[in-house]
């Protein structure tokens, strides 16, 4: 695991925990937002450590980031562009600072190596790095993005082993990551508009990477899973509806639990007051019993 992009690790340098070091890692750490120095220390000590064994983070080894590719159906010039910045940060000694960075920046989006599920909307470490340009990066900053976002592969997959998510179902859903890819080099959010159409509005350079964060790290951290052509995100149920599943045959019921829900003749369920017709309330008290274990035949889903 000594091996980077290209060539060898570098030696570690500066791996004392004296004050220098701890200045060291302040300097790298103020061209971040405020809201992700937190921890700059930490990750400087925890690198320090590693390079002190010849070795180089995993999100920066080239056989790791192409398998991440490819489970994320991304093209080969997006591949491409992660593999360079990553050769880049590896090889020159004069980009420690780079290398800093992309380390804390890492252990930001996956705490203890896997992101964490968030239920509820509200700051995340990658909404606090939308639109982020380093000085030292420019706009090559979205390919340094790009490039940590592969790094979740790993952590994702064995989640979705574990709960025995279906291979197709996984990629899938890490196929999102190619889209926003996408989308960041056509220069708009239609990653459909190729550069160079009619629908390309953008005169920027054409840059693989990640400028929108929040929305593709939900599918690494296993909160958005993709079937067929629509996206299921986990939250919390709060719909006025219930789901009985029956054990013998696995047949699923969705039943009114609340009365006076306003329906139109079409079933669609958000129609005016004058609607066709409203739900009486469908819940059956045996069916109460047997979803909490009371030996009914149907079961709460």
């Amino acid at each position: 695991m000594s091996g980077c992009a290209r060539g060898r690790a570098q030696p570690a340098r500066g791996a004392s925990r004296g004050s220098g070091q701890y200045r060291h890692a302040m300097d790298w750490a103020a061209q971040l937002p405020e809201a992700t120095r937190a921890g700059a220390r930490e990750s400087s000590e925890a690198l320090a450590r590693l390079l002190a064994c010849g070795r180089m983070p995993d999100f920066l080894q080239l056989a790791r980031i192409e398998s991440n590719a490819q489970w994320c159906s991304l093209e080969a010039q997006a591949t491409a562009a992660c593999v360079a910045i990553a050769d880049r940060i590896c090889r020159l000694p004069a980009e420690r600072p780079l290398l800093e960075v992309a380390w804390h920046l890492w252990r930001l989006l996956f705490p203890s190596g896997g992101a964490q599920i968030q239920t509820e909307y509200g700051p995340t470490p990658a909404a606090a790095l939308e639109d982020l340009t380093l000085p030292m990066l420019g706009a090559d900053t979205a390919t340094l993005l790009l490039l940590l976002a592969l790094g979740g592969v790993p952590s994702l997959l064995a989640r979705h082993k574990a709960r025995g998510v279906p291979e197709h179902v996984t990629r899938a859903s890490l196929s999102d990551i190619a889209v926003w890819a996408r989308a960041h080099h056509s220069g708009g959010l239609n990653p459909l508009a190729l550069r160079g159409s009619s629908e390309d509005t953008s005169a920027q350079p054409a840059i693989w990477g990640l400028s929108n964060l929040t929305w593709p790290m939900r599918s690494l951290t296993g909160e958005l899973l993709r079937v067929g052509r629509l996206q299921h995100r986990l939250d919390t149920y709060n719909q006025p509806f219930r789901v009985y599943r029956e054990r013998s045959s696995g047949l699923v019921t969705v039943v009114c639990a609340e009365a006076g829900l306003p329906f139109t003749t079409a079933g669609l369920r958000w129609a005016p007051r004058d609607s066709a017709a409203t739900t009486e309330v469908a819940v059956e008290e045996e069916m109460e019993r047997g979803g909490r274990g009371g030996g009914g035949e149907d079961s709460l889903y």
